[in-house]
């Protein structure tokens, strides 16, 4: 089909030196071209201060309340203008005096939203073997930055979601620490006889390119020679993935109008940083001059004043000694690709103007092509709301019911001090003395007649409140989704199995929203991770990883590596907020019923119960998958066929019809290097052993991998499974003995042997 959009080229003209230009001419907004970008950075975060004023005030009831705090609301101020905390004047802080169940319910909530914590798989974007490797190495890689020892990523993710109770969204935003890999030696792919970098790659005998199977990874010292030795390498930084968890009140979307990040147009993220981190962080701020930074060290916006840190329940500025310690507001804007910023740009503000480096286009290259980026940031929102971009959290619903209820605590706790201090009324003529009754050995008291003291009488404390406490807990569980079966605990009115999945059922059902929102924020924070080592990581990185085989590995890539691989899914049966128990219970059962296989089912449920019961892996198991994992790396690169001697050619052999047989096939030449690999044992024959092989080749002889490789190579998988199904073929019965000659015809008196009455005996007996 012709392309239609070239129909719209521009003419030649005068303003374009009178030839003709294809494309859409673009230029970028202030923010990369104004030498001003800094301060309109600032400002268009401030502008939005008075959507915000209601939610900061909003933002810091709800987290004083789930402090624990009580008669904390928002009111305006007096000219009706803003909005103030409001507190019982003349009073300090009242904390409640029972226990916290807003913050309990705010921590269990996350708990069980994550109990089944969410694994990446990363789709492949086409359906060339290289598509299907980049995608295999992609989830490798996630699974490796996200690990504990690298981003903890699953920890920031609950860290945010327990920011989004008080905020309505909390947000995880990444970023490439070009320092943050540390220090490493350079690593080159070079021949065996190459002396610099320069001719790295190719022969010095013949200027030839040498070959990839034979290069081996050497290292350059710092003028360029190449040596074995990586004590006289020279060292160079290697970046690292970086993220940090941020409040929603350090974070606007543009425009104003957007209801979440999602249908953003950009974002500012705002912060208070010592100045230590900054430097570390950007190498440029090494240059700044001291002018430059007690300039920036002075911009306190009162905007940003809920940013400063919280200290003895307020905001305010850290009484800091050192320089290094002392706090700057750093504010860094993302805009995607537009209208107004074609390529997107990023712009990084310290103070109200002072911009680090320069502003850059937020757009990548996947080899010779563009990319547009995503913006960095991952928003965790509990519940929508057309109100706010931010959301709703759900102290946003408990913060009033708290109130009630440490009120309710508040009256029955009054009357209870009354009861323990009831007054006691003695007659003026009594010769009662209060003393004597303090004396715990003294049980008889003389006092004259009708001189006994009178105790005074207290209400009793109403019944009501005992409903109303009862009421209260139960409206805020239910706003929760957290009825008490889904907070784990043991509910009375729960007398079966079947009635308690029930239950958890709903429970998981009323959090549908939750965990739909907290899979999109996962799902994305995925291909930003994609995206950002794709584009940034150039220098060699070693992912580790345990195969299937449960043999570590280790393996070295680059972001090019990745090619255009970015859709991510999340990994089926993960982040269900089922637990391990959970899973056996519905695979026994699917298994029982006979909708799944019961071998797969046998080997879910191994690998779900390992890590909580500490069982030992199979070793028959982990034997087969060792195999497997060795034989789909195929034959090694530098493999040369063993040769093989011409033999004199053989007389034709006939079949029964007469006809010449085909000949044998030649020898494979990839036979002792599969028989290495899959080593038959004895113990291979076992009916149990054997039936785990055949499932393990089985689904690796249905693999993707299986048809890429050679066909002798195949061989070699096949032959291993056949035989395994041989042993489990049970044997064909023995033919049945032939029926025996049957004997001469015997009559006695005329009858036929065997013939007679029913008695069985014969009419006068047998002759003597």
């Amino acid at each position: 089909m012709p392309d239609t959009g070239l129909e719209g080229e521009r003419p030649a003209s005068e303003d374009n030196d009178g030839d003709t230009r294809y494309g859409d001419p673009a230029e970028g907004g202030d923010l990369l071209n104004s030498p001003d970008a800094g301060k309109i950075l600032t400002k268009m975060y401030r502008d939005q201060h008075w959507i915000y004023e209601r939610m900061l005030c909003e933002w810091e009831v709800n987290e004083r309340r789930r402090s624990g705090e009580v008669n904390v609301w928002v009111d305006s101020t007096k000219g009706g203008g803003g909005y103030q905390v409001w507190t019982p004047p003349g009073r300090p802080r009242l904390t409640q005096n029972v226990v916290n169940k807003s913050d309990r319910l705010c921590h269990r909530l996350t708990a069980v939203l994550y109990s089944d914590p969410p694994e990446p798989e990363v789709e492949a974007s086409g359906g060339e073997d290289d598509d299907r490797d980049a995608a295999e190495l992609a989830t490798r890689i996630l699974r490796d930055l996200q690990s504990e020892t690298n981003l903890d990523d699953l920890k920031k993710h609950k860290l945010a979601h327990q920011r989004a109770s008080s905020f309505g969204s909390g947000y995880v935003h990444y970023w490439v620490d070009p320092r943050g890999g540390g220090r490493q030696a350079v690593e080159v792919e070079a021949s065996p006889q190459a002396q610099t970098v320069d001719d790295a790659l190719q022969s010095l005998d013949t200027g030839v390119p040498w070959p990839v199977g034979e290069l081996t990874t050497r290292y350059a010292m710092e003028d360029g020679t190449l040596t074995d030795d990586p004590g006289q390498a020279a060292m160079r930084w290697v970046p690292a993935l970086a993220a940090e968890v941020i409040p929603a009140s350090g974070v606007r979307c543009v425009p104003w109008t957007a209801t979440s990040l999602s249908d953003a147009d950009g974002v500012i993220l705002t912060g208070y940083h010592p100045w230590h981190a900054l430097a570390q962080r950007y190498p440029e701020l090494a240059d700044w001059s001291e002018e430059d930074r007690a300039k920036a060290c002075q911009y306190r916006p009162a905007e940003a004043k809920g940013l400063l840190p919280l200290i003895q329940g307020k905001h305010k500025e850290p009484d800091t000694k050192g320089a290094d310690e002392k706090l700057y507001l750093l504010t860094i804007g993302y805009f995607c690709q537009s209208g107004a910023y074609p390529d997107g740009v990023m712009l990084t503000v310290v103070g109200e103007s002072q911009v680090v480096g320069a502003p850059v286009e937020w757009v990548g290259k996947v080899g010779t092509r563009r990319e547009a980026l995503d913006i960095p940031v991952v928003q965790l929102i509990q519940w929508y709301d057309p109100a706010s971009p931010q959301g709703k959290g759900l102290m946003s619903i408990l913060g009033s019911a708290s109130e009630v209820r440490a009120h309710i605590y508040g009256v029955i706790e009054d009357l209870l001090d009354r009861y323990a201090a009831r007054k006691v009324f003695v007659p003026v003529h009594s010769t009662y003395d209060p003393k004597n009754a303090l004396l715990s050995y003294q049980t008889h008291i003389a006092i004259n007649p009708g001189g006994e003291p009178k105790y005074e009488e207290l209400p009793d404390v109403p019944q009501v409140t005992s409903t109303l406490l009862s009421g209260i807990d139960r409206d805020m569980d239910d706003a929760s989704g957290l009825q008490e079966s889904g907070q784990g605990l043991e509910v009375g009115s729960v007398t079966s199995g079947k009635q308690a999945d029930a239950v958890l059922g709903q429970v998981q059902a009323g959090l549908s929203d939750l965990r739909q929102n907290a899979e999109a924020a996962y799902v994305r924070g995925c291909r930003i991770q994609l995206q950002l080592v794709a584009n940034n990581f150039t220098v060699p990185q070693m992912v580790r990883y345990s195969g299937d085989d449960g043999k570590f590995k280790v393996q070295r890539w680059v972001g090019s590596d990745l090619k255009s691989t970015r859709d991510v899914r999340l990994k089926r049966g993960t982040m269900t907020m089922m637990s391990y128990a959970q899973k056996v219970e519905q695979v026994g059962g699917l298994a029982k019923g006979g909708w799944i296989n019961p071998e797969d089912a046998g080997a879910f449920i191994t690998g779900q119960v390992n890590p909580v019961m500490g069982m030992q892996d199979d070793a028959h198991l982990m034997r087969v998958r060792r195999q497997v994992a060795r034989w789909e790396q195929g034959p090694p690169k530098d493999f040369v066929p063993p040769p093989v001697e011409a033999a004199p050619l053989p007389m034709p052999m006939l079949d029964q019809m007469g006809q010449p047989m085909p000949p044998p096939p030649p020898p494979n030449p990839f036979a002792a290097l599969l028989a290495e690999i899959f080593d038959p044992r004895p113990i291979d024959a076992a009916p149990l052993v054997a039936t785990k092989r055949v499932r393990e080749l089985g689904l690796a002889m249905s693999g993707t991998k299986f048809g890429r490789l050679d066909p002798a190579w195949q061989a070699g998988l096949v032959e291993a499974y056949q035989s395994m199904v041989t042993a489990l073929t049970p044997p064909a019965p023995p033919p049945a003995p032939p029926a025996p000659p049957a004997g001469p015809n015997i009559t006695v008196q005329g009858v036929q042997e065997g013939a007679g009455d029913a008695g069985g005996g014969f009419e006068g007996g047998f002759p003597a």
